[in-house]
């Protein structure tokens, strides 16, 4: 294996924070400021004296474009602060998370975790609440259920292929969401309905929620 020595110059940019902030679980440190990093099929050594110094990478050879976007480095990064969220974090702290780091990028690093960064933490993360409940209000729902009837019209809920990746019989087939695009499953009985009610449309199970919910839960 051919590999290259890459010297990237950067800024706002430290790898041991990013190590020890526990959004990266794969990173093995190797010695101070020097980790081996995986990504896919290939891996990484990277070193970093100092923060902002210049970033250190031995790679494969014809894979710097990769670790050029595994950085966010290309044309968005130079003097742009990069906040990374691992994928492996939990959802339910992916929030906390982001405000933190992007309270150090509002604060500035020299400030650390002083006033001015723990400010800039809770404005951040009132504004993620405000956001959070605008979309997602408190108040409960009132959804009514009734048995459905030719000529009632309505939409009917398709399954996303996020949430089953593989067709579960012979008669699914794969289909995008009318309204969100979304890539979804129709099967026999859903066009058997569609052909004998043309009032009655589909799209997938998120969109007919929202439908529901738009319209009072009433179809």
């Amino acid at each position: 294996m051919s590999l290259d020595d890459i010297t990237l110059a950067v800024d706002y940019f430290d790898m041991k924070k990013i190590a020890e902030s526990g959004q990266c679980f794969r990173w093995k440190e190797l010695g101070p400021g020097k980790y081996l990093i995986p990504s896919g099929q290939t891996c990484a050594i990277m070193e970093q004296k100092e923060p902002d110094d210049d970033l250190h990478l031995l790679i494969e050879e014809g894979t710097l474009p990769l670790w050029q976007d595994y950085l966010n480095y290309g044309e968005r990064y130079g003097s742009t602060p990069i906040v990374c969220i691992s994928a492996e974090v939990p959802i339910s702290a992916g929030p906390e998370l982001l405000a933190h780091e992007l309270a150090h990028v509002a604060a500035g690093e020299a400030v650390e975790h002083g006033p001015e960064w723990k400010a800039a933490e809770e404005a951040i993360f009132q504004k993620y609440n405000e956001i959070l409940n605008a979309k997602i209000p408190d108040e409960p729902v009132e959804v009514t259920v009734t048995p459905h009837k030719v000529g009632d019209g309505g939409i009917l809920a398709m399954p996303l292929k996020a949430n089953i990746p593989d067709p579960q019989r012979d008669d699914w087939k794969l289909v995008t969401c009318p309204i969100c695009g979304a890539e979804c499953w129709e099967n026999d009985l859903a066009r058997q309905a569609m052909a004998a009610e043309p009032e009655l449309r589909a799209a997938c199970t998120t969109c007919a929620l929202k439908a529901g919910v738009t319209t009072g839960g009433k179809y």
